[in-house]
């Protein structure tokens, strides 16, 4: 659920008789928006940020917002600390909350900060290595984050929660992309997806194997697509 649009929220729930049902949750405060990012833990969702409209530079929202399942109410927080962004990044690991990269409007970004929910407040993490991302998503296996590839030269870099420090992976084997999305499932990775930085839109997915550190193509998917986006439930994605 990265690509939010900040009215409407559904939950996904399997009924009495073992019927998979969609459930109206109450609406997001805010403006309705795209490109927003969303992420939560075992007890909150946290989503914010995105452009409010596709025309104009001053579209772009910083505001960020808390869901608690158990009552089903949102409240605000504090707004994303490194200003406006569209096309963010939300992971979770463990129970920590983080929210990163981005656009301004039209470039990269490389910040990284953490939502600390016991003080309302942010702490930043040191930045990616290299250009930075948007509009692109990543997985976490364990305690660790991994995001790309970057554009231009297919290189992956991983967040390593208990030290806070970023590393470099194996490259992405597939064609250099964005707005891909990806999940984690049974130990391992997978990114598939997205758009060419300058043409094509792709349907190949792919296998990350943190321990072996290597990269398998798997099945691709059909419609192509990009700005897509995916989650797991257990082991399947």
């Amino acid at each position: 659920m990265r690509h939010l649009h900040l009215l409407l929220v559904f939950l996904f729930v399997t009924n009495a008789q073992g019927q998979a049902t969609w459930e109206a949750m109450t609406s997001v405060p805010g403006a309705g928006r795209y490109w927003a990012a969303a992420t939560g833990n075992s007890t909150h969702a946290y989503a914010g940020t995105g452009r409010l409209q596709f025309s104009g530079t001053n579209n772009t929202v910083a505001d960020m917002y808390a869901y608690e399942a158990a009552t089903d109410t949102w409240s605000a927080i504090p707004d994303y600390p490194a200003g406006v962004r569209e096309g963010m990044d939300g992971f979770t690991i463990g129970e920590r909350i983080f929210f990163a990269f981005g656009s301004p409007f039209i470039q990269f970004t490389r910040t990284v900060y953490e939502y600390l929910p016991a003080t309302g407040t942010w702490t930043q993490h040191p930045d990616v290595p290299g250009i930075g991302f948007a509009y692109s998503h990543g997985f976490v296996v364990g305690d660790t984050y991994y995001i790309g590839p970057e554009n231009g030269t297919n290189n992956v870099y991983a967040f390593n929660g208990t030290t806070n420090t970023w590393s470099s992976v194996a490259p992405f084997p597939g064609e250099d992309r964005r707005a891909q999305c990806a999940f984690a499932a049974n130990g391992k990775g997978y990114l598939g997806m997205g758009a060419g930085v300058f043409s094509g839109v792709y349907g190949d997915w792919w296998e990350y194997d943190p321990v072996a550190d290597v990269w398998t193509a798997i099945a691709d998917i059909f419609p192509v697509a990009d700005q897509a986006s995916a989650t797991a439930v257990g082991n399947v994605g």
